[in-house]
């Protein structure tokens, strides 16, 4: 039998629409979505014809709701306190991993070594992004007999003209931190200072960073409405 939908108002459609069995009536759920559907296009012509705005656009109801978690003002505020907890916890635990990458290691933390070179090395690299452009960088690399220490992404120039001028059995003073080159000195010379070193080191560290800081943000925008409900229960429902 068939039910002529344009006789409901547009609340009891709706009603008919949330518990409407679809696999057992699969003709009357669509005869009822162009009913809404020509309801919703009638209401964008003449929004005061009184009928009921749309929801949502029909067959997207579950895919756009937003994810809300809803906690009870009454009883034990157990729930909430985790959840408050465990979402502070997670910013806690993010910044202490991403934020020191801001900060460069002051050269009294620097171990100083005195080394004999036994080779350097100005290597060139080319890299290419995801939208393959191509990025070429300088790295300068010493060597005494046993280790290898490296000056990052410095200039051309820079590069060349060291690896030029240094020989194999010359004695230089180098500042490091796990093989990073912080300072680089022959005799009293400077040859790479602190200060020419430090943008460099921070930039290497924090390469990629933007995408933590964009995790961050979604983690953000997909829980602040259950973190709101957790500090005021009822604020937002999976229905609003």
């Amino acid at each position: 039998m068939n039910i002529d939908y344009s006789k409901l108002t547009t609340d009891e459609l709706w009603d008919v629409h949330e518990n409407i069995d679809k696999e057992r009536y699969p003709e009357r759920y669509a005869d009822l979505l162009k009913e809404i559907q020509k309801r919703n296009r009638s209401s964008a012509v003449n929004p005061n014809q009184g009928t009921k705005p749309s929801r949502h656009l029909i067959g997207d109801d579950e895919d756009d709701e937003t994810f809300v978690i809803e906690f009870s003002s009454t009883g034990s505020k157990v729930p909430r306190i985790l959840f408050i907890s465990g979402f502070l916890a997670l910013n806690v635990i993010f910044f202490a991993i991403q934020l020191p990458k801001l900060f460069v290691t002051s050269l009294d933390d620097v171990h100083m070594y005195s080394m004999e070179l036994s080779s350097v090395e100005c290597k060139k690299d080319i890299v290419y992004d995801e939208e393959d452009r191509a990025y070429t960088y300088f790295d300068l690399h010493i060597d005494d007999f046993e280790d290898r220490f490296s000056a990052l992404g410095i200039n051309e120039y820079k590069c060349r003209q060291l690896a030029l001028s240094l020989s194999q059995g010359q004695t230089v003073s180098i500042w490091h931190k796990d093989g990073l080159i912080y300072q680089l000195y022959s005799g009293n010379s400077p040859l790479l200072t602190y200060g020419y070193l430090k943008p460099k080191i921070r930039s290497m560290q924090t390469e990629g960073l933007w995408l933590f800081w964009m995790i961050l943000l979604f983690i953000w925008i997909f829980l602040f409405k259950s973190l709101v409900n957790a500090i005021v229960p009822g604020t937002f429902r999976k229905d609003d």
